[in-house]
């Protein structure tokens, strides 16, 4: 037994010896260079000082790992690769591979040869860019063996916006707080984002400094939302409810104020910020909540009460008080019917299940992110179901209104499975210089929409590919229940019909996904459905025989005609090249297919893709008509859908004309870049 164990050692020890020998001869020399750089200001070329530089490699080959730590305790190298490890001295996530001196230089030794990519990154400095807002810059360089390789970083400082916050008497306004608000597309809308809050001091005065270049909106007031912005809700950004209106024993009872001194962000005015600017005297005067007004009126429906929930019959039938004929009195789900309509009431008037929120019509400038107010319903006569909402600044204005109700559409699921579902009820209210009263909303169940799919005229299998949603057109989009029904897909029939169920009332449009065949199940059976070809368009839409494809569906408290969805598979399409600066090819273009004006509306007439690496780009499914061809290095979300931002670039697309059936036009566009 002792020999035995002996020999088993023996060969232990001779496995170890081989294996160190065999990894010893995978380690290849690896060949290295040097990287030398400058980081200088934008515009002066003056250099910039301990700004942090960074240094990514590609991915290594899939072989075992080398790691190699280099004399200069800055560079790890696995596979020839440059990478962070927990080394002594290796980089890591959070410590540069080197940071610039007093002359704005940095020098990386032993830089495994090959692709890099370099970024320098400082605190208070941003890139160049004027559309997305980059708080580091990268170059991407190729460094030789035994050589040096120059680099050249260019940064803007930030800027600064500053001034002072008062009363309309001139006071001094402390404790208030100010945001620098920037511009951004969602959905074609223009929409205010917060990028920086500040508070006014004993002064009033306020200082929003680390801006990066480019046009700020400056609110005074009520924090909105947005990122950064706290409480509010922004179109297609979770859809969190606004603020309630401020009571009128806070602080500084105040009305949320733009630069200069208005209480609309359409009237707002923006402030340029260059680089290194301190832009000064941007001083707001809040409005007081004297001028505010006041809003008044009665919330009602007519969904019954069966229908309002399982806990609501339960009060309901445990706190029956008898009330007049032909009325139900409840104290909590608090309802009453009369004539067919049944009143909104509280428990002992202290609330009720009803919820209130005001939402600015937008009048074709930017949207306040906080530009709302969503308050519980506030009844002052609790026997009518009459409600009041104060402190409201003048504008006209979407009020909506929500009251339970079991088949309509929760905050994060469908009809039949929402745990929260509501039914909501609206109207417009305009707020001048008195206060509104007799404002009446009536809540009522959604209304089911039922249509069918033609391809080319006719029903088709191929229809059960295509996929139907509808999308809120109006300010209800920033509700979260309006958002799940544009999440709703219905399933389609072999008939081509479909049926989307209680869609609240709103403006919409449709949504239509063309997709192709569905792959064959893992028992290899194939599943129905046929192919769409790549050059199906959808043609029209109709309700009752009316096209609502370009301007869309309104949908109210009655039920609506047939739909119809009319696909076509003629459509043409369209191939180019992307131009770049100095005739070369413009790669990881965005490019965008813009319809005809009569079509600006339709978000389904625009196309978008990106071009390969030589500059090319394809696009099927396209329907016959006038396009415009648009290539950016970098365009800020939907914007080309804007009517206003698409001004300053009509004059640089490309002019194509799709016809049915034929084979692929050709064009040539020229690269907008960052401006």
């Amino acid at each position: 037994m002792k020999k035995l164990t002996l020999i088993a050692i023996a060969a232990l020890i001779a496995g170890q010896i081989s294996l160190k020998t065999a990894t010893r001869g995978a380690q290849a020399p690896v060949q290295t260079g040097a990287i030398r750089g400058k980081v200088v200001r934008e515009g002066t070329r003056e250099p910039i000082s301990e700004v942090q530089i960074f240094l990514n490699g590609p991915s290594g080959p899939s072989a075992a790992p080398v790691v190699t730590p280099f004399a200069t305790g800055g560079v790890v190298v696995v596979n020839g690769v440059a990478v962070a490890a927990t080394v002594p001295g290796a980089p890591t996530a959070n410590k540069p591979a080197a940071v610039t001196d007093s002359g704005g230089t940095f020098e990386i030794r032993d830089v495994p040869a090959g692709k890099q990519v370099v970024t320098a990154s400082r605190e208070g400095y941003f890139g160049t860019s004027r559309v997305a807002v980059q708080p580091s810059v990268q170059e991407n360089t190729t460094v030789t063996a035994g050589k040096t390789t120059e680099v050249t970083f260019v940064l803007v400082p930030a800027g600064i916006i500053a001034g002072r916050v008062t009363s309309i008497n001139g006071e001094n306004a402390s404790d208030v707080a100010v945001q620098a608000l920037r511009l951004s597309y969602q959905d074609a809308n223009p929409i205010l984002q917060s990028v920086g809050t500040r508070v006014t001091d004993d002064r009033g005065e306020y200082r929003l400094f680390k801006l990066p270049p480019g046009q700020y909106y400056v609110v005074a007031g009520q924090v909105g939302g947005g990122p950064g912005g706290g409480r509010g809700g922004v179109r297609g950004t979770g859809g969190a409810p606004p603020p309630p209106p401020p009571p009128i024993d806070s602080p500084n009872p105040s009305v949320r104020t733009f630069y200069p001194d208005t209480t609309e962000a359409s009237q707002a005015i923006a402030v340029p910020v260059r680089g290194g600017d301190e832009n000064g005297g941007i001083n707001i005067r809040v409005q007081p909540l004297s001028g505010t007004r006041k809003i008044s009126g009665q919330v009602t429906t007519t969904i019954p009460l069966a229908d309002m929930g399982p806990s609501a019959r339960q009060r309901a039938s445990q706190d029956a008080a008898g009330g007049a004929p032909g009325q139900v009195g409840v104290r909590n789900p608090p309802a009453d019917v009369v004539g067919g309509v049944v009143q909104i009431l509280a428990e002992g008037g202290r609330g009720s299940n009803s919820q209130i929120t005001l939402y600015p019509r937008s009048k074709g400038g930017p949207q306040d992110p906080a530009g709302g107010v969503s308050t519980p319903l506030i009844l002052v006569e609790p026997q009518n179901g009459r409600f009041e909402l104060p402190n409201i600044p003048r504008g006209t204005y979407d009020l909506f209104a929500s009251v339970p109700d079991v088949k309509g559409y929760g905050p994060a699921s469908p009809p039949g499975l929402a745990a929260s579902p509501l039914a909501y009820g609206r109207t417009v209210v305009e707020v001048g210089d008195r206060d509104v009263d007799g404002v009446r909303v009536i809540v009522h169940s959604g209304v089911d929409l039922k249509g069918r799919i033609l391809v080319d005229g006719a029903p088709s299998s191929a229809a059960s590919n295509v996929k139907v949603s509808m999308q809120v057109d109006d300010s209800a989009s920033r509700i979260v229940n309006y958002q799940q029904i544009g999440r709703f897909q219905p399933a389609i029939d072999a008939d081509g019909s479909f049926m989307i169920p209680a869609v609240s009332e709103a403006l919409y449009r449709f949504q239509v996904t063309l997709g192709a065949a569905p792959a064959a199940s893992q028992s290899g059976v194939a599943l129905p459905g046929s192919a769409l070809n790549a050059n199906a368009y959808v043609a029209d839409i109709t309700e009752g025989g009316t096209s609502v494809y370009d301007n869309g569906i309104s949908v109210g408290d009655r039920p609506l005609g047939s739909i119809e969805i009319f696909i076509r598979t003629d459509g043409g399409g369209i191939e180019g090249f992307v131009r770049g600066a100095n005739q070369m090819p413009a790669g990881g273009a965005t490019v965008v297919v813009v319809p005809s004006q009569s079509h600006r509306s339709n978000p389904m007439f625009y196309k978008t893709t990106t071009s390969d690496p030589m500059g090319r780009f394809s696009v099927r499914g396209v329907a016959p008509g006038e396009y415009r061809i648009f290539a950016w290095s970098n365009p800020p979300g939907t914007a080309y859908r804007n009517a206003d931002f698409m001004k300053k670039y009509e004059g640089r697309g490309a002019t194509v004309n799709v016809v049915a059936g034929a084979r692929l036009s050709s064009t040539t566009v020229d690269l907008i870049v960052d401006e």
